[in-house]
């Protein structure tokens, strides 16, 4: 790959009109690679639409293919991104010959063929190689009129691609709003099953359409065997306005585990408002043996373990007793402990009662635990820390990290490399100062 190639390549990536502007006129616009990937290739599946507008009104080959046969546009169709698909329409590029022409006058926008075609009602509900109809191209196109004109000359609403999914699928995924309520009026069925067992309801994301469906009968309860469900996979993404649509029209006693699942997916997606809003509807933080909070534990996102911490979540029922204690802040269940149990005990992920201690900034924890024997240099195996790392990385200014890190430092033998690994995590820059100064006397520079 030459390095004007390789320049265009991260242009297009990174989106940089300029860029790829300058190096479009310097003759790589139709380099390919090994593959036979072209530019244009990279920019459609990056969903680039100015930059590959830039690269088609440069000259950019709408018909090559790579070594799978594969041109720009069927790239474009399989990413379902109905601008992109338009655009390289308007410069040419054709879709496989098999099409029927209905079909293909459905994808190329021809009215005026669309209208003549119509007529031959024998090639209204054929597919093509993957399972679309003239209306399931209709919708993804976003063609309102053709769609109707389809539906009102015998369309089918209810054939399947090869995935699964009917007209309607598409219209929830293209957010077409005036579609999918056309289709739904026409009689389109609400709790269709595609080839994972996700219903319309699951792939939407707008929220009107959503709204849409509930009210059409969609079954907001629904899940699948492994699991999802449309709150869940909302939680998944985040989506706070969902969620709560969601949360006013399901019943989570009615749910297979409460409402658990979506919970566990906000904690792993680090969504603070959506887990949120999944306590405060009653969610139990403490389901499966109190997993939540280890779930959170693992991401090591200390305001998602206080969060929950505040939902009354309790530790995991599998932990060392010691580190429960730790958690609780449970002084005399802390001294108990520490007088009957291995100090350095961990648990399955690795994390000891010094690391937990470190964490909450609990002086007197830590030097009671240094004292009866912790590894000071010790590494969670799974978090990969050591009790100076996660104190300097939380340090709060109402809790005591920082004297955490000062008893710590006395106790850490460390090399100049783990030093400055700590000055890196650290969080504040006083403690950055700090452990810095620390490096310095310890180096003797």
């Amino acid at each position: 790959m030459t390095n004007n190639l390789e320049e265009l390549f991260r242009a297009i990536d990174a989106g940089d009109r300029k860029q790829v502007n300058r190096l479009s006129k310097e003759g790589e616009i139709n380099t390919t690679l090994e593959n036979g990937v072209t530019p244009l290739m990279i920019s459609t599946k990056a969903g680039q639409l100015e930059i590959t507008k830039k690269l088609l009104e440069a000259g950019a080959e709408v018909e090559a293919t790579n070594e799978k046969g594969k041109t720009a546009l069927e790239i474009a169709i399989r990413n379902q991104n109905p601008q992109l698909i338009n655009l390289l329409r308007n410069y040419g590029a054709e879709y496989e010959p098999d099409k029927t022409d209905l079909m293909q006058a459905v994808f190329k926008g021809d009215d005026d063929k669309f209208q003549a075609e119509l007529k031959k009602s024998q090639a209204i509900n054929k597919k093509d190689a993957d399972g679309h109809t003239p209306l399931i191209w209709a919708t993804k196109f976003g063609d309102l009129q053709q769609v109707k004109a389809l539906v009102k000359n015998g369309a089918d609403l209810e054939k399947e691609t090869a995935r699964g999914q009917t007209a309607l699928f598409y219209a929830c995924k293209q957010e077409a709003e005036k579609i999918a309520k056309f289709l739904i009026d026409q009689g389109a069925q609400v709790n269709n099953f595609d080839n994972l067992d996700f219903t319309p309801l699951m792939i939407s994301k707008n929220i009107n359409i959503v709204k849409l469906l509930v009210e059409s009968g969609a079954e907001v309860n629904y899940e699948t065997e492994h699991g999802f469900s449309p709150l869940g996979i909302a939680a998944s993404r985040g989506d706070s306005e969902l969620v709560e649509y969601f949360l006013e029209n399901l019943d989570l006693q009615q749910t297979e585990d409460n409402g658990f699942k979506p919970l566990k997916n906000a904690i792993t997606n680090q969504n603070q408002a959506v887990i949120q809003q999944l306590l405060e509807a009653g969610v139990d933080p403490n389901y499966k043996d109190n997993v939540a909070l280890d779930y959170a534990i693992k991401e090591g996102e200390e305001e998602l373990i206080r969060l929950l911490k505040d939902y009354e979540a309790q530790y995991p029922e599998d932990k060392p007793e010691l580190l429960k204690s730790i958690f609780e802040a449970d002084d005399n269940k802390f001294e108990f402990e520490l007088s009957t149990t291995s100090v350095n005990k961990s648990d399955p992920q690795g994390i000891t009662p010094l690391v937990w201690a470190s964490y909450f900034g609990n002086v007197d924890y830590v030097e009671k635990l240094i004292q009866a024997g912790a590894k000071v240099n010790y590494q969670a195996e799974e978090i990969e820390v050591t009790p100076l790392m996660i104190a300097a990385s939380t340090v709060e200014p109402i809790k005591g990290h920082k004297q955490v890190i000062k008893i710590l430092l006395k106790e850490e033998a460390l090399t100049s490399d783990e030093f400055k690994k700590i000055v890196q995590v650290a969080n504040k820059r006083e403690i950055r100062d700090f452990l810095r100064e620390k490096v310095v006397k310890k180096d003797g520079n």
